[in-house]
């Protein structure tokens, strides 16, 4: 028998409100994705920036930090989503483990469903933590990872191997802006119609060597001399992002662009698929290609990285301790000799990939059906 005090279908959390373009199309796209399921589904975003969350997806939002509220209206809520993006790692800080694991203690207590929505997990280093994460992940009713270096890191935590899903990245379900709304935007930030590209989306990292910025610019010079592409830097989120890409386009002697605007998730995706090739860095640039299979070459400075190259079956990748220009235009000339064996590599998995992410969102209605009958 339906509860007629759980009125709030779900409540989404994660790192939102932000304006991480890769984070943004995660919550889009679940909220998407759940909506063509439950056309008048009630949802709640859990926002640094609820006003601004409710207004772009249309849905109810609070403050992720307004503990007291997210507690009472979890007592109404059928489901708690978690994820996607990695939330449980402790790379950047422990708080980050604590303030989601708090969140889903608060829904357990309050009896409402839990779910790992296409999480990525770890790295977790402290002890502690992977105890703290054990403990509650192992309490929660669901657990769906993107890949298969989270299910193992949970593994490890003493997780029950057969209650984790494999599934995919919910921004796979999204699709990418026409060709003609990508000229114009391209066009208004400085590139000339029809003139060939490629995207390079790179960002601070405490960890940085000091003559990464010139092996980039190096690499970047050669590409534009050898192919005429011109490189387009990309920040995927630009308070963060920008300054490293903006170093990097002042060290150049040739053309160069940077988008400076705010777009739209299918936008970026759009200036994405119709470039010749990503160098990326962020884990969602790297999406954003093997969804549009645009070849990809990743820099990795979290396992997360490594990871998904591995996931998508693309060896272009170098650890960010070990970049060289050498190395990054090797790739490049691999890529450009065999483009389109490649494209068609990334066609065919981006479209097992996007089956797969549906079917997150699947799961998690099932859920919440069973809170309705």
């Amino acid at each position: 028998m339906a509860d007629s005090k759980r009125d709030i279908d779900v409540v989404i959390s994660g790192y939102y409100g932000y304006k991480n373009s890769g984070d943004e199309a995660l919550l889009k796209a679940t909220i998407s994705d759940l909506k063509k399921l439950i056309p008048k589904i009630n949802i709640v975003v859990l926002s640094a920036t609820p006003r601004l969350t409710g207004r772009l997806h249309e849905v109810s939002s609070i403050h992720r930090f307004n503990l007291i509220k997210i507690f009472f209206i979890l007592r109404r809520t059928k489901l708690l989503i978690s994820g996607g993006g990695s939330l449980m790692q402790d790379v950047t800080s422990t708080k980050s483990i604590i303030y989601y694991l708090t969140i889903i203690r608060l829904a357990l207590y309050n009896k409402a469903k839990v779910m790992l929505y296409a999480n990525g997990i770890g790295p977790i280093f402290y002890r502690k933590n992977r105890a703290k994460v054990y403990s509650v992940v192992n309490r929660v009713d669901c657990i769906t990872l993107r890949d298969e270096i989270s299910r193992d890191e949970l593994v490890k935590l003493g997780i029950d191997e057969q209650r984790i899903i494999i599934t995919a990245d919910p921004a796979y379900t999204l699709d990418a802006s026409p060709e003609l709304r990508v000229t114009d935007i391209l066009k208004q930030e400085g590139l000339a119609p029809n003139k060939s590209y490629f995207v390079v989306s790179v960002r601070n990292w405490k960890y940085l060597k000091k003559n990464f910025i010139d092996e980039v610019v190096s690499a970047c010079e050669y590409i534009y001399n050898k192919y005429s592409l011109i490189p387009v830097f990309l920040p995927m989120q630009k308070n963060t992002d920008t300054d490293i890409l903006r170093r990097i386009m002042f060290k150049m002697s040739g053309k160069s662009v940077m988008i400076k605007d705010n777009y739209d998730v299918e936008d970026v995706l759009g200036i994405v698929k119709y470039s010749k090739f990503i160098i990326g860095m962020r884990l969602h640039t790297l999406i954003y290609a093997s969804k549009t299979a645009a070849p990809l070459i990743g820099i990795s400075y979290d396992p997360k990285i490594e990871g998904f190259m591995d996931f998508v079956g693309q060896k272009f990748h170098l650890d960010v301790s070990d970049v060289s220009a050498d190395k990054i235009t090797g790739f490049v000339d691999t890529i450009m000799a065999n483009r389109d064996v490649y494209v068609n590599e990334l066609a065919a998995g981006s479209r097992d990939a996007v089956i797969k992410a549906h079917e997150t969102a699947k799961i998690a209605f099932s859920y919440i059906e069973q809170e309705v009958l």
